[in-house]
């Protein structure tokens, strides 16, 4: 007859050294695994910030959000899946922006999850009217609070973003996992706050507007922070979420 591990081992002590030799080697390995993804997310890279240019810009189809940051890759990824765009394809299609300070993480931080129609090509008109006609077909809401409504209960909104405008960017890693997703509030985002604050003419600047675009493919997010955003993007929020 045959018997599993658990089988054979069910009347052997907790404390014996099988059992104490086993949770040694799993606690090891679990631990090894986790220090491998944080530093294949970047917890040991340097946030590298350069002066340069943002060429996108123009007309913009977004869902606004008031909800944690590490939501808008859930919402990135239900674009692409709307879009039958694959979730490896979409670097320089999709870009998220953040406009709050995330020195603390809540629902109350703003941010934005969209296309820029005429920055797509031949397909960015298609995509628009795709997105635009699922505001037919939202989810009911299940909560009366708006900052913790769920983005199928979101309708996509349309704005106009200045195009070609100057911007403080940063590559940094990306594996498309939760721990980039922590290192991108708690590090990345508040390193380019700091960096445009040390900046001679904003120091009363309290938060900044970044747009983000990741490359699953080569393991790689851009991020731009662009100073004359932060009165058109926050034109963009309506009182819903203010």
């Amino acid at each position: 007859m045959l018997m599993n591990y658990h089988e054979l081992t069910m009347n052997e002590s907790r404390d014996s050294p099988a059992k104490k030799k086993q949770f040694l080697v799993i606690s090891v390995g679990g631990f090894g695994i986790f220090l491998w993804a944080l530093v294949t997310a970047g917890f040991l890279s340097p946030v590298q910030i350069s002066e340069g240019v943002f060429v996108g810009g123009g007309e913009f189809v977004y869902k606004p959000m008031a909800k944690d940051y590490a939501s808008s890759m859930g919402l990135a990824r239900a674009m692409c899946s709307q879009l039958d765009i694959h979730e490896h394809k979409w670097v320089d299609i999709i870009y998220a922006l953040y406009l709050d300070e995330t020195a603390v993480a809540g629902p109350d931080n703003r941010y934005m999850v969209g296309i820029f129609s005429n920055d797509s090509g031949p397909d960015g008109e298609e995509r628009k009217r795709s997105l635009l006609a699922s505001n037919n077909f939202l989810e009911p809401r299940e909560s009366s609070d708006t900052k913790f409504l769920q983005h199928k209960s979101v309708p996509y909104e349309v704005g106009i973003l200045p195009t070609n405008i100057k911007a403080a960017i940063v590559h940094f890693p990306y594996t498309n996992g939760f721990i980039s997703l922590l290192l991108n509030n708690y590090k990345v985002l508040p390193a380019i706050l700091r960096h445009v604050k040390s900046i001679e003419g904003n120091d009363g600047i309290e938060n900044f507007p970044v747009i983000t675009t990741c490359s699953v493919e080569q393991q790689m997010c851009t991020h731009y922070a662009v100073s004359i955003l932060l009165k058109f993007v926050s034109l963009l929020f309506t009182s819903f979420y203010l």
